[in-house]
Formats: C-alpha cells, structure tokens, sequence
C-alpha cells in the first residue's frame, strides 16, 4: 500500500481540475479546453510534489495552460530541480518563491484557480489556510467556483483541523456553515479514514477503465496488460 499515490489518486478524484475553470472554458464538441489553470502550492516535501505531478497530470486537456507558483525551502527546490529536470522543462510555467517571501502572493490571489496549503504542520496549515482565505475575501473574489470547485484545500491526515475550523466558525458570526461543516471556501483532504478503504485502496473499477480506454488507442497487436504496461506515469495518471 502507498499511502501517498492513493492520497494523491484520491484528490484528483475528489477534485478534479475542471471544476476549477469556468463552465465556458470547456468546449465539448472538439474536446477542447481553452484557457488556463494556475495552481499555488504551499509546502513542498513529499506530498506537495506527488500533488503537483497529480494536478499536472489532472490538466492534460488541449488548450489548456498550466501554471503554477510553488512555495517552497531551498533545499525542496532543488532536490526537485534535480529529481525533475525533465518535467521542469516539459512545464515552464512552474515558478518558486521562496517561503518568506509567501505574504508576496497575496496580491496576486485573483490569479490563482486553486490554492493547496500542505507544509507538513498541521497548525501551519491550518494559519497559512485562513490567512489565503482572507487574502481571497478582502479582494472580494469568490471562494467557490462557478461550478462549486472550492479554492483553498488544506491537508489535514488526522481530522484534527476540522474541530479547529469549527471553532473558528462559531466564533465568527460572519461565517455561514458550509456542507461540511467547516468555514466556506476551505476544504480539508487527506483524512486517513476516508483514504483506508476497499475502494480507494483496490480501486478495480478506474484501473480496469483506464486499462481499456488506453487499449482503444493502443492497440498495435498488444494485450491489454502489455499496452498498459508500456504507458509513463503521467499517461496512466
């Protein structure tokens, strides 16, 4: 079992990169969606960079421009510098800035479609969280998408920030409550009792419908598993 493809796998699922852009964006007809997707990642270990290849992964559509600002420590940028120099190249719209510099970002919040807050401290997060959320909020931008996509998601393993929200929220007569029961326009993800179940470790049905979906292009007198087996990581992704 890894813990960290299944999480990543998960919130693709969950939220997937379309419900991030404008309904008009997506062209039905030719398949086509026209426009771009800038992302911001807070924190940059093992998870955030699993997340950023996800999202890259999620935004394989034609016509659509990634983008994405990356807030990460020196010694993280350049291990993935190192580590991805292809991926890098193949995606020059991913920039870094520098952890201190993270307040820099708040001017520019209208930019961003969606915003994932995974330090690697639970109450880091949790503050870095609220404070994009008010970023978002004094510039009078929504914090829902057109089509419900949410725009701060914030990594929380163990469901212990979800009481803190709600605290939050009582405490804040300006704050309706949400679906879930947090503060509007925050999404917790990552919850380890969601993440051990039959249907997400095992998961048949989507590697089953990804295999044949690839075979219907494929092809070429090879086996379902062979033609499968042939595929890179972000085309199976």
């Amino acid at each position: 079992i890894h813990e960290l493809s299944m999480l990543t796998r998960k919130f693709a699922e969950d939220y997937p990169v379309l419900n991030s852009l404008p309904e008009q964006a997506v062209d039905v007809r030719s398949g086509m969606v026209n426009g771009e997707f800038k992302l911001l990642v807070v924190g940059f270990d093992e998870l955030g960079q699993a997340l950023l290849k996800q999202e890259i992964c999620d935004a394989q559509f034609k016509g659509l421009r990634f983008f994405a600002d990356v807030v990460a420590s020196v010694p993280d940028k350049l291990r993935y510098q190192e580590d991805f120099a292809s991926e890098l190249e193949a995606y020059p719209g991913i920039a870094f800035v520098e952890p201190q510099k993270l307040g820099s970002v708040f001017g520019r919040i209208a930019e961003y479609n969606r915003v994932i807050v995974c330090t690697g401290c639970p109450k880091e997060d949790l503050q870095v969280g609220m404070r994009i959320r008010r970023a978002y909020m004094d510039a009078c931008l929504p914090l829902v998408d057109e089509q419900g996509g949410r725009k701060v998601f914030v990594y929380s393993p163990d469901g212990e920030l979800a009481d803190c929200l709600m605290r939050i929220r009582r405490g804040n007569a300006s704050d309706k409550e949400d679906g879930n029961g947090t503060c509007p326009g925050i999404d917790l993800f990552g919850s380890r009792n969601e993440l051990y179940s039959r249907r997400v470790i095992v998961d048949e049905a989507l590697d089953a419908a990804a295999k044949r979906l690839n075979y219907v292009y494929v092809r070429k007198g090879k086996s379902i598993e062979e033609a499968w087996n042939d595929c890179s990581f972000f085309d199976k992704e």
